[in-house]
C-alpha cells in the first residue's frame, strides 16, 4: 500500500502530524519514506546571514530530522553537527585562495567521547591513543600541505 501524505518542510509539527495521519489508516509499520524538499541559497561564508543559514538548515537538514524523529525513537545528533562542519570547512577553502582547509577524522581516540562511545558497544575504551591520533593526524597534513611539521624534541 502506497500512502502519500503532505509535509510542509519549514514546519516543525507536520512530520508528525503525517505520521499520525497515516498511523490513524491503521498502518502499523513503515517500509520506506521519502522526503524530496531543499531550498539554496548561493552566498559565499563570509557573507552569508545567520538568518538564511538557519532558513536553509530548516529546510534542508532540521526537516528531515524532524520526519526521521517522526518515525523513529530516536536519532544522533553528532552526524548531521559533523556533515554540515565538513561542508562549511570545504567551502570556506574553496572560497578563498589563501584558505588551506582539510577535515581530518582523527579516528576513535580515547577522550572522553571516545571512551564513552566506546563502552556504550561494549568495549572497554577507544582503540586509537591520543598520541596516535595526534601522529596521524600530523602525518596526513605533512602529506597534504607538503609540510615539516615537528613535535617536541624539534
Amino acid at each position: 500500500m502506497v500512502i502519500l501524505v503532505q509535509i510542509n518542510s519549514a514546519s516543525r509539527t507536520d512530520p508528525f502530524d503525517a505520521i499520525r495521519e497515516i498511523q490513524d489508516k491503521t498502518v502499523d509499520h513503515i517500509d520506506v519514506v521519502i522526503s524530496s524538499a531543499g531550498i539554496a541559497k548561493l552566498n559565499t561564508v563570509e557573507d552569508l546571514p545567520l538568518e538564511e543559514l538557519e532558513e536553509v538548515l530548516a529546510m534542508n537538514a532540521f526537516s528531515v530530522l524532524l520526519l526521521y524523529k517522526a518515525t523513529l525513537l530516536a536519532s544522533p545528533s553528532w552526524a548531521p553537527r559533523l556533515a554540515l562542519a565538513n561542508v562549511l570547512v570545504v567551502k570556506m577553502g574553496m572560497e578563498n585562495d589563501w584558505l588551506i582547509t582539510l577535515c581530518i577524522h582523527p579516528g576513535r581516540v580515547q577522550t572522553d567521547m571516545g571512551n564513552m562511545a566506546a563502552r556504550a558497544f561494549g568495549f572497554e575504551k577507544a582503540p586509537v591513543t591520543l598520541e596516535q591520533s595526534s601522529k596521524n593526524t600530523a602525518y596526513i597534513m605533512s602529506r597534504r600541505l607538503k609540510l615539516n611539521i615537528l613535535d617536541a624534541s624539534g
